[in-house]
């Protein structure tokens, strides 16, 4: 549910203190649903508890006033939004309750969308039986836990809000189209798997904290479209999951702002021996889980970096190769038991690097590898190399 909090300097005369256009304030709940957007993402929101996120959270008064657009997408009852300045000063709301709009739909069965028992609807005061399936045309659109919608025949939506243990399914042949860059037109806690299209060209969707976002189909987007958001919830902070389910072909991945720890996991592949589309994106952590891969793929030069871990799970009996060097920037490059990754002539630079027992790395390099220092197919700041790994030496000299 979206709404606006405006905080107003005040003097000892209750006048508002129009001078004052340097003040930062920050705001805190006692809700860790309540979130707010950015100046520079103005239809992103987050608690703003999360480290390079803090933005979310603050503004600078312009003539003693602030503007935050507001959002909890809970249903909840007496929280409180606190604003604190740089000196300390403090101002609490009065009590909010987050309540449903008239017109809103929420799934009471798992079914397909355009079935009107998948439905019920919100006429003002009680949950009646819908006179049609949702559309763009109604209110929010909440599918509940523990029930799957599948979309089966065209349908353009927004204000659509998946909660955690919810799923949209798209069927191949059919098209979810979200429709409103408004606000966020789609929101994910839970789980939307595309074996169709999901079309979000035009209107915003964010995949939240354990979130995941499945594709076998064609996801049509930007990365001013989809995000991959973190928040900060029980203590940790926790990034949305795109999973790339495609077996035969390589499928592409769709463009997007991949967040902190937001997780590209590329998971499917059987006899595909061709990189995915996309790779060529500034992700978070990367990790490639093939365990009934059978051929080796040449991944052609992408990523070339990754904010944070890179992971070699499992390539089954195959192997994937670099296409280039590969700088992993504050996390681990890591090759797993049962994964093989050939580095050819290339690097892996930047933060750290494990080989564990059962993995196999393909070196290429005339220097081979090292314990420390710039040569070789490894030069991360720190390397571990398990004596129980596979070594192949694909060198000429």
């Amino acid at each position: 549910i979206p709404f606006t909090t405006i905080v107003t300097a005040k003097d000892v005369y209750n006048n508002t203190v129009t001078t004052d256009s340097t003040t930062v304030v920050t705001n805190t709940s006692s809700s860790l649903n309540m979130m707010w957007n950015s100046p520079a993402e103005p239809l992103i929101f987050n608690n703003g508890l999360v480290p390079g996120d803090e933005a979310h959270a603050w503004r600078t008064l312009s003539s003693g006033v602030a503007t935050f657009l507001t959002k909890d997408d809970v249903l909840e009852t007496g929280k409180t939004i606190t604003v604190t300045d740089v000196n300390l000063k403090t101002g609490t709301s009065s009590s909010i309750d987050i309540s449903i709009q008239t017109d809103s739909y929420r799934s009471a069965a798992s079914g397909n969308w355009g079935d009107l028992s998948t439905w019920e609807s919100w006429d003002g005061s009680t949950w009646v039986t819908p006179g049609h399936t949702p559309t763009s045309a109604d209110g929010l659109i909440v599918i509940q836990s523990p029930y799957t919608v599948t979309v089966a025949a065209d349908v353009t939506v927004d204000q659509v809000f998946v909660q955690s243990g919810g799923q949209i399914t798209v069927n191949s042949g059919s098209t979810l189209t979200i429709g409103s860059a408004s606000i966020p037109g789609l929101e994910v806690y839970g789980t939307v798997n595309v074996a169709g299209t999901l079309d979000i060209a035009a209107g915003i969707t964010v995949i939240y904290a354990n979130a995941v976002l499945e594709n076998s189909g064609t996801i049509n987007s930007s990365a001013a479209t989809l995000h991959f958001e973190p928040l900060y919830v029980a203590g940790s902070i926790l990034g949305g999951k795109y999973q790339h389910l495609f077996t035969t072909t390589p499928g592409m991945i769709p463009t997007a702002t991949w967040e902190t720890n937001a997780l590209c996991e590329i998971v499917g592949y059987t006899s595909n021996t061709t990189p995915p589309g996309g790779l060529n994106q500034s992700f978070h952590d990367f990790t490639w889980n093939c365990p009934s891969q059978t051929g080796t793929i040449d991944l052609g030069g992408y990523p070339t970096a990754v904010g944070g871990n890179f992971t070699v799970t499992s390539t089954g009996s195959g192997a994937i190769t670099l296409g280039g060097n590969l700088a992993v920037v504050t996390g681990t490059a890591t090759v797993s038991s049962g994964a093989t990754l050939n580095c050819v002539t290339y690097a892996v630079t930047g933060a750290a690097f494990t080989l564990n027992a059962g993995g196999t790395l393909g070196i290429g390099s005339a220097d081979g590898i090292t314990s420390s220092g710039a040569s070789g197919n490894v030069q991360t700041t720190t390397r571990s190399y398990s004596s129980g790994a596979n070594y192949t030496y694909n060198g000429t000299g």
